[in-house]
């Protein structure tokens, strides 16, 4: 990778701000193998690969939104001369001094993603001042999510039940 690109060196990966637009559709195919409560979820948002790239275009180039590809340190590279992309972290605002955290990326080598995140939330409180929580946003179900997240010194509340209403959605039941 190279400029615009800040990029921190980590040890089996390295992280880079922000992740690059143009490999934005790599995000569908770690939602769709993240379990069926998240396939949904994804669909819920788009139909179909290309409807969900158009989205994760737009939110990579929200105001405000800081985004970091997590990238294998390796030798190889990939079809299109790139250092591999194994993950993406979207870190939202979520107000003046929270961001939520969304993370997605390939299964394997648990380890390279620990060490990604942990750059990623030193990078944040380095360089936001007032930011005074950071949330992960995690399905259910995704329970080694969660676990991962716990290693990285996130705590589990269980606080939220997120409710979501869409567009022109009919409320029934509330009938007199």
């Amino acid at each position: 990778m190279s400029a615009p690109y800040d990029v921190i060196e980590g040890t089996a990966v390295d992280v880079a701000e922000p992740y690059p637009v143009r490999h934005a559709s790599r995000i569908w195919g770690w939602h769709q193998a993240s379990g069926p409560q998240l396939r949904y979820l994804t669909r819920q948002v788009a139909p179909n690969a290309d409807a969900f790239t158009d989205v994760m275009v737009k939110s990579l180039l929200m105001d405000g939104m800081r985004s970091f590809a997590i990238v294998e340190r390796t030798d190889k590279l990939t079809a299109d001369g790139h250092p591999p992309i194994i993950g993406v972290v979207l870190a939202e605002p979520a107000g003046p001094t929270e961001r939520q955290m969304h993370i997605a990326g390939k299964r394997k080598n648990l380890e390279a993603f620990d060490e990604a995140i942990e750059i990623i939330v030193n990078k944040l409180w380095e360089t936001e001042p007032t930011l005074q929580r950071l949330v992960c946003v995690i399905p259910t179900e995704n329970r080694a999510a969660t676990q991962r997240a716990m290693r990285s010194g996130f705590k589990e509340t269980l606080l939220l039940t997120r409710c979501v209403r869409r567009r022109a959605e009919a409320v029934t039941g509330m009938e007199d």
